[in-house]
């Protein structure tokens, strides 16, 4: 079952009961929406996160390594902040805009795995990439980000980060929640032919 979780006036989404303590995906995080994205996981208090790569998205890391490694590392820290209690039980995709290295020295209690990753949480099969897989059929779930799928926005299954958050519940139920206002113009998000990216679904 999917369901779409609206905003609230001030963009702080209402999460249901039944969504509480399940599994949270996020994907290509850009810093401004830090702050409402440590509210969200508060509200949440998932049992897992897992985020599918792109720490800091506005960040363009792999456009200019060498000049933006600092700012990068500072932006993990801020991260860091975030997830506070949660670290242990998260899980980072490394995206092209991110450095491993420095997600593993300063997320060192997160678990930082390289696409494709197939895990097990709340007995629930899950494959993790960043850049859009082939979904498989031997597990319960694909989540990815990276970039818009715009023949595929959102399939019971392939879930793109970029488009939604997720919340998995225990029962595999799907509830999304709508990213802030501005996340895309953070994300300096385009389709192909440079249009801006607009959602369209689910």
């Amino acid at each position: 079952m999917l369901k779409t979780l609206k905003k609230k006036i001030l963009g702080i989404p209402s999460i249901p009961e039944h969504a509480k303590g399940g599994i949270l995906h996020i994907s290509d995080t850009p810093r401004p929406i830090y702050r409402w994205l440590k509210y969200l996981i508060n509200t949440v208090q998932p049992s897992y996160i897992i985020h599918t790569g792109d720490i800091a998205d506005d960040i363009k890391l792999e456009n200019a390594p060498m000049r933006l490694r600092n700012i990068y590392r500072e932006a993990v820290r801020e991260f860091r902040n975030i997830l506070s209690d949660y670290l242990e039980s998260t899980y980072i995709v490394v995206g092209n805009h991110d450095d491993k290295e420095i997600l593993s020295s300063i997320l060192s209690l997160a678990h930082i795995v390289n696409e494709p990753y197939k895990v097990i949480l709340n007995d629930i099969s899950f494959l993790l990439a960043h850049k859009p897989p082939t979904c498989p059929e031997d597990v319960d779930f694909i989540l990815f980000g990276h970039q818009p799928t715009e023949n595929l926005l959102e399939l019971s299954r392939c879930l793109n980060g970029i488009h939604n958050i997720h919340i998995i519940s225990k029962d595999k139920q799907v509830f999304y929640v709508p990213y802030p206002k501005g996340t895309n113009k953070y994300r300096k998000l385009r389709w192909g032919d440079g249009s801006d990216f607009i959602h369209r679904g689910p």
